[in-house]
């Protein structure tokens, strides 16, 4: 590890501009977890047909980076047609990635592959204060069984606000 003047950097808001990965590595110190917070409808998933999630607005932390589903407001998530006597087992993600184009972080789905038996595909969970440039946290799993959507599972954790964790009602 090299050493120099350039390696020390003062995070002050006074007269300098914060950047997304300075920011992203303050609330990755601050939450030191992946997940969904408990804020208006959560992100909860809803089966609309078998070919669509609905995902309901809340806010979710990926390594310190936040996704938003404005209050009010839905992400409908599309799930590819399955095939007839096979089973898959689909995982939507929330997807921060860094390439030549700058940074995106959106809700994709990550299909399996369809068998005698459901597979959970794999995911990428690089360190993005690593130099890292793909991070994928599993929120849901949806299975399939044969061309219907047999159910959905939360696999997210549940990220509670300081107020949450820190007071308590007697």
């Amino acid at each position: 590890m090299a050493s120099s003047s350039d390696a020390v950097e003062a995070i002050t808001l006074a007269g300098k501009e914060v950047s997304a990965s300075i920011d992203a590595y303050l609330f990755d110190a601050l939450y030191s977890v992946d997940g969904i917070f408990k804020k208006g409808n959560q992100m909860r998933a809803t089966i609309v047909s078998n070919n669509k999630i609905r995902i309901a607005d809340g806010l979710l932390i990926n390594q310190g980076h936040f996704l938003r589903i404005k209050p009010g407001m839905y992400c409908d998530v599309p799930i590819e047609n399955g095939t007839q006597n096979m089973k898959r087992c689909d995982c939507i993600v929330s997807q921060f990635k860094i390439d030549e184009q700058g940074e995106s972080h959106e809700i994709v789905v990550i299909q399996g592959t369809p068998g005698e038996k459901e597979t959970v595909p794999s995911l990428t969970k690089d360190d993005l204060e690593k130099g890292g440039s793909l991070r994928q946290i599993e929120l849901f799993r949806v299975h399939l069984n044969g061309i219907n959507i047999s159910g959905i599972d939360r696999i997210a954790r549940t990220v509670y606000s300081f107020n949450d964790a820190v007071f308590y009602e007697d």
